[in-house]
């Protein structure tokens, strides 16, 4: 029974090779096409006719054997992917001999196999290595067809433009890159009888396998250079949270082979209570604010992004991105502002003292001593502090500030040292690194330092002594690379004296000492300092307002200001220069009328004080009783500018920088009555 069956299988593909044949036959002689040939044969034999191929028996061009290696290398990764796709596809193909050919985006034949060891037993003789089996070669074929359409197709026996292939069918498909671009063409090619649906589905598998072939191993190398080339630590965990590779950098941080990472779980180094759970449970990304690894004895700190790896809702994987604590403080003190400002530049001076201090200060800068600064309030003590540290090799790290005497008693162990989650009713939830933490690589300056409570000066002695803290709630101690600058206008020695401040903290921080002297002892600065102030004002102004005037201080209300005894320093000089230019209005010049109805100059200066000064001072109608809130020096000179021009609401506004609406909004909110001042 089977016998007859494969009969009538040989007799139905010869009758339909006769027909194919006549339908050939009657485009060659007649260039007439029958409906009855397929539409994509029928475009193809159009095709290969406008090249002007050969029907009987074209040549297709063959590359020399330089030209061969050079595309064979070329496409190296192609036929790499390709070659054990063809071997399975031979094994699986087994009725039959046919020959399974790989040709490259243009045609070339680079591979192939045959059933049959025996080359004579290929279908056809012009199967070799580097000949070209596109449309413009030899006419209609599956791999032509294949390169001019990107379809899969299976060309049967006399539908082949050349009649020396019309005893073949081949079965033809596409083989594309990750963009969708034809890199190459899989082609299985042998007797006509071979005209069978499956061949054509075998070939189109193949193809995909290929393709899929090639874009695992793309992706794969690009994981594999991203791995190498971050500067990021990054773990691959698989579905039993084994590492599978990690980036070069983790194996630099962790001080472990990359290879000697490789199956080793990740609970060795990393233990949270709630990880699994998020994992495999919560199936979402999630991340740990810090997290402590023990790596090989040592404890290193990070921030931790977890990402499962999802297949049809199951945790395949896990991605772990670790950053470095010091990283992230880094990255907050970049917020925060924890930078120093200033440099020994910006100290306005011409006292031979100061002068002398700021010189060894610039001497001392580079080491890593602790310096503390004392000096009255008001002297410019943080000025120096930054001086120092934008003066020193740790210029490039933090600089980070805290105000001793500012902080709630309760709330300075948590500010100083950070604290652990749940540490305390009210902690965050992730916990918190405190400022000694932040200013890790670099300074950290703690102003009023004679308010800390006693308590606390303890555990600050033993972070100076160590250079390790502990958090509150903490189980671990983090090593620091801190440089710290004290300051206080007391005088430690008497409050160690009177058991208010650690003698052993005293002499920890008291390493080297600069003592700031006091305004009133720099007679000199006070001018100089003054001017300074004011041309900053004029600057300020002048960027704001544009047509803003240039003030000037009087020679009398220069008299004042050097005559002052000035208990609040620099702070207090400043704050006075800043009252008398807005006080002044619209007026070029500073006199002494500009001053507080409070300023103290000394009784015997005030006498020497020229009589314009004493004329200007008893004007009344241009000094407040006490130093204006700025709401009030707003309003003055807002009245100043509207009075000096006679009720003109718009040209009063232009002489302060003020649109029409800002006057007028201004005018309402301070209820002015500009009807008085219309002429």
């Amino acid at each position: 029974m089977g016998s007859e069956a494969t009969v009538r299988d040989q007799s139905a593909c010869e009758n339909f090779q006769i027909q194919l044949t006549a339908l050939w036959t009657e485009f060659m002689t007649s260039g007439t096409i029958s409906p009855d040939v397929r539409p994509l044969i029928a475009e193809s034999w159009l095709r290969s006719r406008g090249y002007g191929v050969d029907c009987h028996n074209a040549s297709p061009q063959i590359l020399s054997p330089r030209e061969l290696q050079e595309r064979l290398d070329d496409n190296r990764e192609f036929l790499d992917f390709s070659s054990s796709t063809l071997q399975k596809i031979n094994l699986l193909a087994r009725d039959g001999d046919h020959l399974l050919s790989l040709h490259d985006r243009e045609g070339y034949l680079l591979e192939y196999v045959v059933r049959h060891p025996d080359h004579k037993r290929r279908p056809n003789s012009k199967y070799v290595l580097g000949a070209k089996w596109d449309e413009a070669s030899v006419g209609t074929n599956g791999v032509g067809i294949v390169l001019a359409t990107n379809l899969p197709v299976q060309v049967v026996g006399a539908e082949h433009y050349c009649a020396d292939q019309h005893a073949v069918t081949c079965s033809a498909a596409p083989i594309h890159d990750r963009a969708g671009t034809i890199l190459g063409v899989l082609n299985m090619s042998g007797s006509y009888a071979m005209s069978d649906t499956r061949i054509l589905g075998l070939i189109e598998a193949g193809a995909f396998a290929i393709e899929s072939q090639l874009a695992l191993s793309h992706s794969q190398g690009v994981i594999s250079n991203t791995l190498e080339a971050i500067s990021e630590c990054l773990i691959i965990l698989d579905e039993q949270l084994r590492i599978v590779t990690a980036s070069r950098y983790a194996s630099t941080l962790f001080g472990i082979q990359r290879e000697a990472l490789k199956e080793r779980r990740i609970e060795e180094f990393f233990r949270p209570s709630d990880f699994k759970e998020k994992v495999f449970i919560g199936k979402k990304p999630f991340s740990y604010l810090e997290s402590t690894f023990r790596i090989d004895g040592r404890t290193m700190s990070f921030n931790v992004s977890v990402t499962p790896i999802l297949s049809r809702r199951k945790v395949t994987g896990v991605i772990l991105l670790l950053r470095e604590s010091r990283i992230i403080n880094r990255m907050a003190n970049i917020v925060a502002g924890n930078s120093a400002r200033y440099n020994f530049s910006d100290i306005v001076t011409r006292d031979s003292k100061m002068l002398g201090i700021i010189g060894t200060m610039k001497e001392i800068a580079p080491t890593d001593c602790t310096v503390l600064l004392e000096g009255e309030s008001g002297t410019g003590k943080e000025l120096f502090a930054h001086s120092i540290h934008t003066h020193s090799e740790r210029r490039n790290g933090p600089f980070v500030t805290i105000n001793c005497a500012s902080l709630p008693r309760g709330l300075v162990e948590s500010e100083l040292f950070g604290y652990e989650k749940g540490a305390f009713t009210g902690a965050l939830g992730q916990g918190n690194p405190g400022k000694f933490e932040l200013a890790d690589g670099g300074t950290i300056f703690l102003d009023e330092v004679g308010e800390l409570p006693q308590e606390i000066q303890a555990k600050l002695l033993r972070v100076l002594d160590t250079h390790r803290v502990s958090r509150i709630g903490g189980k671990t101690e983090k090593t620091l690379d801190v440089r710290v600058i004290a300051a206080t206008n007391r005088d430690l020695q008497k409050e160690v004296a009177e058991s208010h401040f650690r003698r052993d903290l005293y002499y920890r921080i008291n390493v080297l000492k600069f003592t700031i002297p006091p305004l009133r002892e720099r007679v000199a600065d006070v001018s100089l300092l003054a001017e300074s102030f004011l041309e900053n004002l004029n600057r300020h102004a002048a960027g704001n307002q544009g047509s803003a005037r240039h003030k000037r201080f009087s020679a009398a209300f220069l008299q004042c200001l050097q005559r002052a005894s000035w208990p609040g320093n620099v702070r207090e000089l400043q704050n006075t220069v800043v009252r008398a230019f807005y006080a002044s209005a619209d007026r070029e010049e500073l006199t002494p009328g500009d001053l507080p109805e409070n300023f103290s100059c000394s009784e015997d200066s005030r006498e020497d004080v020229s009589s314009d000064c004493d004329a200007v001072a008893s004007d009344t109608s241009l000094r407040h009783p006490e130093p204006p809130s700025l709401q009030e020096m707003e309003k003055a000179m807002i009245l100043a500018a509207v009075k000096s021009r006679a009720g003109d609401v718009v040209r009063a506004g232009q002489s302060l920088g003020m649109s029409k609406a800002t006057i007028y909004r201004k005018i309402k909110k301070h209820a002015i009555d500009i009807r008085l001042f219309k002429s």
